[in-house]
């Protein structure tokens, strides 16, 4: 079925094939990209992951996850990324005897972070755990 002049609709099943020639899709190209890679003397690169991310009217970024800390140990982090994709502080929590995360994030009008994960301490599971960070990354209370 000819719709427009080089469009072409088609039948596909239960949906529809649409076709222009005429238009141009353009890559979309990123404005910054931000990487934190955690490293060691001993062991190089350590694996790190973001798991959470919120953004702020003012346009920061804050990040969420869990970064490495010598072998098989998680620090529970919190990233704060400007809208030109510096790093404006990290916060971590946990220490070479446990294993932590960050899985969520949210703040509030008066400018606190709050992120929610996993800490392991040593003798119990897995245990709930909640931060709260001021604007300059400090923390408040755990």
């Amino acid at each position: 079925m000819r719709m427009k002049d080089k469009t072409l609709a088609s039948a596909i099943g239960i949906g529809w094939l649409i076709f222009n020639s005429n238009i141009l899709y353009a890559q979309p190209s990123p404005e910054w990209t931000y990487i934190y890679d955690s490293v060691d003397s001993v062991f190089g690169s350590l694996y790190d992951e973001a798991t959470s991310l919120v953004l702020d009217p003012s346009g920061n970024v804050y990040a969420a996850g869990l970064t490495n800390n010598l072998g098989n140990d998680m620090l529970f982090t919190v990233i704060k990324i400007n809208p030109s994709g510096n790093q404006e502080w990290i916060f971590t929590y946990g220490d070479s005897t446990t294993r932590n995360r960050a899985d969520a994030i949210t703040y509030d009008p008066s400018g606190y972070v709050y992120a929610a994960g996993l800490t392991e301490n040593p003798g119990t599971d897995w245990d709930f755990t909640v931060v709260k960070l001021d604007t300059l990354g400090t923390q408040q209370w755990v």
